[in-house]
Formats: structure tokens, sequence, C-alpha cells
């Protein structure tokens, strides 16, 4: 019964929930103006992955590969904007207030508010799942990071040896760091 209820408003659910994701960024960013995909990347991966995610959402399928692709897409172009983790994986919650909101009749209704719960806690799991999304992204970005730095120090170190072989023993010692002695010429 539920299912079938958020299938028939799932243009009204998704739009308003990208709506209110949009509403989480600072204000005077305007990610739903332009959903092309060069100019606003961001704008376009949320306005056409939110709908595939709303639909596996109410068919169940969260951990269904087009669910979990929608959802990497989602935190991978969050995971790199200057935001918390919380700030990152909220959007997920925020599809229980946009359901609440547009379900707030049917509610009263017992068997309907079981089925609403469940629904709820599926809501929970996806979060958990961006949640690990997000934590996996970070660690990417983190190894990248890493081994930039790793790249910076090697091409020093053989600028270093370079310098040494040139100028003889003039110059510093290089092993696995720097000295911090003058070269005299």
């Amino acid at each position: 019964m539920l299912e079938t209820i958020l299938s028939q408003k799932k243009g009204a659910i998704a739009g308003k929930w990208l709506e209110l994701i949009a509403d989480s960024y600072p204000a005077g960013v305007k990610i739903l103006a332009d959903k092309d995909k060069f100019t606003n990347p961001v704008g376009y991966i949320l306005s056409s992955e939110i709908e595939v995610l709303y639909d596996e959402f109410v068919h169940d399928q969260i951990d269904s590969e087009r669910a979990t692709i929608a959802l990497e897409e989602i935190i991978r172009s969050k995971a790199v904007q200057d935001r918390t983790p919380g700030q990152s994986v909220s959007f997920v919650f925020l599809l229980k207030d946009v359901i609440r909101a547009e379900l707030k009749s049917q509610v009263k209704n017992k068997e309907f508010a079981a089925e609403l719960a469940k629904l709820e806690e599926r809501i929970d799991n996806l979060a958990c799942q961006a949640f690990n999304v997000y934590t996996g992204c970070r660690e990417r970005i983190n190894q990248i990071r890493t081994n930039e730095i790793k790249r910076d120090r090697d091409n020093a170190n053989r600028l270093l040896e370079r310098f040494a072989r040139k100028y003889g023993d003039q110059t510093v010692e290089v092993a696995s760091g720097y000295d911090r002695s003058e070269v005299t010429e």
C-alpha cells in the first residue's frame, strides 16, 4: 500500500527532497539554478541521481547496483566539498521530513503508521550506507593527498641528489630527510 502511494507521488516527493537538499547549501549557492553537467556538476548529479535513488528506495532496493551507484555519485560530490560528514550525509534524513509532510493525512491509520515506521528504518539504513560511502570517498581523497606528498618529497630528494652530484663534497648529505646545513660554493 505505502509503496504504491510513494510511487504515485514520486514527482512531488523527489522534487521536494531535491529542494530541501539544495536549501542545505550556503545562501547564495544556486545548486538547482543550472543543471548542466559541465557548468554545475553538483546540480546535475543531484537532480539526476536523486530520482534514481528514490526509485530504488521505494522498491526496497537500496542494496542494488543502481542505488549504490546513485548514492556514490551524490556522496562523492559532497565528499570533496568543505562539509562535515554529518552535513554530507544529512540529505538522506531529509527524505523522512518530505514523506511525513506528503503523507500526513494517512499517518493516522495504524496499519499505515506501521508501514511508515518500517520505511523510516529503511531511510536510516540508507543513511548508514551513505556514511560508509562517504568514509570510503574520504579515505581515497586522503590517500591521493598522501601520494602527492610522497611524490613531492621524492622529487625534492631527486633534485637534492642531482645537486649533490653536481657540486660534490660541498653539498649536504641526502638521506631519508633534509639536512638544514648550508651549501657553500
